[in-house]
């Protein structure tokens, strides 16, 4: 999860900050097929590698994006805030997950990502035609 932050910011400056987020996206939709095929240790390592990248694309190219929108003064309050709910969230999930796998089991706990990561891809091709709508005006 954390060793790709050492060229994930390359990345941004390269490709654009959208551009990697979406990849993330698209690992993380790919972790999914990844837990499908088995539990086996080839695909739990595939599976880990792909969820483990394609979280720290999203989780930079997001604290990338949410400094772009907040004045330097706000720009630490909102990170902080950022930081926080991600952890909160975090927090709770830790705690529910054992729960959660023993009532809708390994697969099902996975493909429910599948909604949200479409919510993420939607919202992210939405941003992007917005900023090329202003760069157009």
């Amino acid at each position: 999860m954390f060793l790709p932050s050492f060229f994930t910011g390359s990345l941004i400056t390269r490709f654009g900050v959208l551009r990697v987020m979406l990849t993330g996206v698209l690992l993380l939709a790919g972790h999914v097929i990844a837990t499908l095929t088995g539990t086996g240790f080839g695909s739990f390592a595939g599976a880990l590698v792909l969820l483990g990248v394609g979280w720290n694309f999203l989780y930079i190219g997001g604290t990338t994006l949410l400094t772009t929108t907040y004045t330097p003064l706000e720009r630490g309050r909102a990170q902080a805030t950022n930081d926080m709910t991600i952890f909160v969230v975090g927090l709770a999930c830790s705690f529910s997950a054992g729960a959660l796998l023993q009532v809708f089991g390994w697969q099902v706990l996975n493909l429910v990502l599948l909604p949200w990561l479409s919510v993420a891809a939607a919202s992210l091709l939405w941003l992007g035609y917005r900023h090329r709508q202003v760069e157009v005006a």
